[in-house]
């Protein structure tokens, strides 16, 4: 029995089908492989952010709470501050963090880096912009972190009630896990709110926050006091703990 070849024009309908799967599928793909790369580098900046407590702890003993004081208002003068002498946020880093990059102070509105990359306003992520200007790192792995240049006092009972919305912003600081790299996109709930509700008996509380589990965003707030690193609103948790 003769086998009968498959004509061009098969040939062309099989190809095309295998193109549009392709189309449809890749995308989806792609933005799940980003997204868990994406957790990876938060989950490791955050980590390195803790070791710089844990090993000032260690070498000079003070953690977060520790923090006093303002950096200096020039980074060529800020870059030489160190722990053992400077309590500032800019001494801690400098000292504990290797092959770092401090960047150009940041302004008011978040992280900034060298004119070419600046976050969302922190009033738009519940988080005013009372904590003044930012001192912001580039990490080996890639990822920028900023951190407010008077943060001070940094103790878990100045944190317990924090949330999406909090008064103790001096505390708060924002991860850009690709760095200067697009979207440049702030996490949030994905209807786009932050859940911030007030019960009967006028106390605000949290609700429940879902985020997509490919969602792109690359822009994380955390809080840190004594030496504890956590993320600092109910999206950017619901992103991390997104496993999907």
């Amino acid at each position: 029995m003769k086998r009968r070849a498959f004509t061009l024009a098969e040939v062309l309908i099989t190809l095309g089908i295998i193109g549009v799967i392709s189309m449809l599928t890749f995308p989806s793909l792609n933005a799940s492989t980003r997204a868990q790369q994406n957790r990876a580098t938060l989950k490791n900046t955050m980590s390195i952010i803790s070791n710089v407590a844990t090993m000032n702890i260690a070498k000079n003993e003070w953690g977060f709470e520790g923090l006093d004081g303002f950096c200096t208002t020039t980074v060529s003068d800020a870059k030489k501050l160190k722990a053992e002498t400077d309590t500032t946020v800019c001494g801690l880093f400098n000292s504990m963090l290797t092959g770092e990059e401090m960047l150009p102070y940041a302004d008011t509105n978040g992280v900034y880096a060298n004119g070419k990359y600046s976050a969302p306003l922190r009033a738009n992520m519940g988080f005013g912009t009372s904590a003044g200007y930012y001192v912001s790192y580039q990490l080996q792995n890639g990822a920028i972190i900023s951190l407010p240049r008077g943060a001070s006092n940094c103790k878990e009972s100045n944190n317990i009630n924090y949330n999406d919305y909090m008064d103790h912003t001096q505390c708060i600081g924002f991860i850009d896990v690709n760095g200067v790299k697009p979207p440049n996109k702030a996490i949030a709930c994905a209807d786009g709110t932050r859940k911030h509700i007030w019960d009967s008996s006028g106390e605000s509380y949290i609700s429940a926050c879902m985020v997509e589990a490919n969602d792109n965003s690359d822009i994380f707030p955390f809080r840190f006091y004594d030496n504890t690193v956590e993320l600092a609103s109910n999206a950017a948790k619901g992103y991390l703990n997104n496993n999907k």
